[in-house]
Parts: structure tokens; C-alpha cells; sequence
């Protein structure tokens, strides 16, 4: 009971560490919008490149405890963490794509549906491969 109540903590951080990030996101995104309006794809790539960098670093910190490491390990982990949220961009974009053309769900809803699927997967991945070293089962 223990263990599954430590889980569920550990998850409650990994979305407030993802909350922080759409908010970076967001941030980043909006700034290029206001600037020039042309701009939206250059913020949208810059948010996201800054927001899995800040997600490596606040769930390598507080959600995964992973301090431990030497620079090459921390590297590798940082590696990781863009591959698995790069995973879940294609997952999301492909989603949105099929909901919105075949199954006629409104764009404005189809993320925040997609978030059921992108989160576990996301936390699954950096839980059991990002942060997880040879051996070593967290």
C-alpha cells in the first residue's frame, strides 16, 4: 500500500512538473505570437525545446530524484527526455489529425483528450527508461 500511495504522489509531481511546462510553453509561444504573429510555428518549436528541457530538469530533481549521476548519465537522461516527448508529439499530432478528420471532434478538444493518453505514456517512459539506470528498477 505504501509503495502504490508513493506512486501516486510521484505522479501528482510529474503533472504539476508538466503543468509548469505547458506554462513555459505557452509563455514562450505567446511572446513570438505578440512580437509578429508570423512567428507562431518558431515560438511553438522554441516552447517545446524549453519546456522538455525544463521537464528534464524538474523531474530529474523532484519527481524522479535522479542527482546521482555522472554528466554522461545526465546527458543520456536529458537525450531521453526529448526522444520520449517527441514520441508522445507524434502520438498527439497523429490523435489529433484522426479525431478531428474522421471523427469529427472539435481541434479545440482533441489535446486536451490526448492528454489522457500522452501523460501515462509520457510518465512511463521517463519513469522506467529516462531515469532508470542498467539494473536498476525504480
Amino acid at each position: 500500500m505504501k509503495n502504490i500511495i508513493s506512486e501516486i504522489i510521484r505522479f501528482v509531481k510529474f503533472g504539476m512538473v508538466g503543468l509548469i511546462n505547458t506554462g513555459i510553453s505557452l509563455i514562450i509561444y505567446y511572446a513570438f505570437v505578440f512580437y509578429d504573429e508570423r512567428l507562431y510555428l518558431v515560438g511553438n518549436v522554441i516552447g517545446w525545446f524549453v519546456s522538455v528541457a525544463n521537464s528534464y530538469f524538474l523531474n530529474r530533481r523532484f519527481v524522479f530524484k535522479s542527482e546521482d549521476t555522472c554528466l554522461k548519465e545526465q546527458f543520456l537522461q536529458l537525450l531521453k527526455t526529448y526522444v520520449t516527448y517527441f514520441v508522445t508529439l507524434v502520438i498527439g499530432t497523429g490523435l489529433l489529425a484522426v479525431e478531428v478528420q474522421y471523427f469529427n471532434i472539435p481541434s479545440k478538444i482533441c489535446p486536451i483528450i490526448n492528454l489522457f493518453i500522452s501523460v501515462p505514456i509520457n510518465y512511463v517512459m521517463i519513469k522506467f527508461w529516462t531515469f532508470t539506470k542498467k539494473g536498476n528498477k525504480k
